[in-house]
């Protein structure tokens, strides 16, 4: 899953270039594989935890970013800003647990959607 991940631009590439047109295809995408991933899982496991946890942030973003109609406009930019920033915010935690956990590396790619060391 992690390196499924790690191709999903969603994750890491700039806010400046988050447009619609990668960014759902890219979370239901993400949705779709641990919908599927989950079915495995159980359900106190950390891997289940966590890819629940994910999911459910797909879901509520594809939920706060549909819009009547094209997409487009201040309005709905800022709400897809505002959402992508959650998304990644909770995808940084469970990337980090994951590994945590399982004693596994984090793909470069992934190392942006971390959370801060709070030293």
């Amino acid at each position: 899953m992690l390196t499924h991940l790690a191709d999903e631009p969603v994750l890491w590439d700039q806010y400046d270039k988050a447009i619609v047109s990668f960014v759902v295809p890219s979370v239901l995408d993400m949705r779709e594989r641990l919908h599927h991933d989950i079915e495995d899982l159980s359900t106190d496991s950390v891997l289940g935890e966590s890819f629940r946890a994910m999911q459910t942030a797909c879901c509520k973003f594809l939920e706060e970013n549909q819009s009547p109609r094209s997409g487009y406009g201040s309005p709905y930019e800022a709400r897809l800003h505002i959402t992508l920033g959650e998304l990644r915010a909770v995808f940084g935690i469970h990337i980090a647990r994951i590994p945590c956990a399982y004693d596994l590396e984090v793909n470069p790619h992934l190392e942006g959607a971390l959370p801060l060391d709070a030293d």
